[in-house]
C-alpha cells in the first residue's frame, strides 16, 4: 500500500452542470498526505532540540540546518515511499513545495522570529492547501 496520495476518481454533476472528476471528501486527505509525517515529526524534535543548545549564538545556524536537512530528504522520502510504477512526479513537487510552508507554521517564530506572523503563516498554509486542491497526484 503506497504512502503518498492518490484521490479516487469520481464522476459526479457539479451545480453548474459540468462533470467533476475529483471527489471533494477526498481534498482534506491530500493536504495530510503531501509531507511525509516522519520528516515533520523529525523536524519539530530537531528545532526543539536546537532551541536547548547552551550557546545561543549556534542555535539560529541549528534551526537552518535542520530545516536544510528535512526539506533535501522531502523528496527523496516521497520518492522512497512510493510504490514501483505508481506516478510520484507531482506529489515530490507539491510536497517539497509544501514543506517550507509548514515548516513557517509550525517552526516560523523560533527560526525567524523578526519575521513570522501566526496570522500570516495561517493564511499562506490555507492558500497553498487550497491552491494545490486540483493538482492531480496520479501523475
Amino acid at each position: 500500500m503506497s504512502r503518498l496520495y492518490y484521490p479516487k476518481i469520481v464522476q459526479a454533476n457539479l451545480a453548474g452542470g459540468a462533470d467533476g472528476d475529483v471527489d471533494v471528501g477526498e481534498a482534506a486527505k491530500k493536504i495530510g498526505k503531501l509531507i511525509p509525517t516522519e520528516l515533520i515529526t523529525a523536524y519539530a524534535a530537531l528545532v526543539s532540540a536546537s532551541m536547548a543548545i547552551h550557546w545561543a549564538s549556534f542555535r539560529q545556524p541549528a534551526f537552518w540546518v535542520c530545516f536544510a536537512i528535512c526539506w533535501v530528504l522531502t523528496p527523496i522520502y516521497l520518492n522512497m515511499v512510493a510504490d514501483l510504477g505508481k506516478p510520484k512526479r507531482n506529489q515530490i513537487i507539491v510536497g517539497t513545495v509544501a514543506f517550507p510552508i509548514w515548516a513557517y507554521l509550525v517552526s516560523g517564530a523560533q527560526v525567524i522570529p523578526a519575521y513570522y506572523d501566526a496570522g500570516l503563516a495561517t493564511v499562506i498554509t490555507l492558500v497553498f492547501s487550497l491552491a494545490t486542491t486540483p493538482i492531480p497526484m496520479n501523475r
